[in-house]
């Protein structure tokens, strides 16, 4: 079998909007709190940029919290579950008056639903992204932001 680097890989058998935004990608072996290990290199990275830096990689109270859960159940809102509706109404005194809460399962899901209420309510909006920002594989997403679903800058 032939032998291939992981960027080899990726560009084999992953679709190209898995796209990487560094010009020298490096490979993560394991993540601890704020930071990244790499293979063979005893000099960790500060994890500033994925959406794990607001309680860390393998934060041991969010997985003894999450193995608890799981351990009863694995739920989402179609069902009933009182620990599901016990847990809004406790955000409920984080929220103006009156709001709803709707959970979704990733941030790709997260901004498209953002982008179709302000689109809802504000037909004429101009809406943009920052530079080589991520945003989400949906199509809504992948329109708003300069980056093409490949990772190629959009020439707009």
């Amino acid at each position: 079998m032939q032998q291939y680097s992981i960027l080899e890989k990726r560009i084999k058998y992953f679709p190209a909007s898995l796209y990487h935004s560094f010009s020298q990608p490096f490979e993560v072996e394991k993540a601890s709190l704020c930071y990244y290990f790499a293979p063979n290199d005893p000099q960790p990275f500060l994890d500033l940029y994925n959406n794990v830096t607001h309680v860390g990689h393998s934060n041991p109270a969010v997985l003894k919290a999450v193995q608890e859960a799981y351990s009863t159940i694995n739920i989402h809102t179609r069902y009933f579950n009182k620990n599901l509706t016990n847990y809004v109404e406790r955000l409920q005194g984080y929220l103006p008056k009156g709001f709803k809460v709707l959970f979704t399962n990733s941030g790709s899901e997260a901004n498209d639903l953002a982008l179709q209420i302000a689109l809802k309510a504000h037909k004429d909006a101009n809406i943009g992204s920052f530079e080589r920002s991520y945003h989400g594989t949906t199509w809504l997403c992948n329109h708003i932001s300069h980056l093409t679903p490949t990772g190629v800058v959009d020439p707009k």
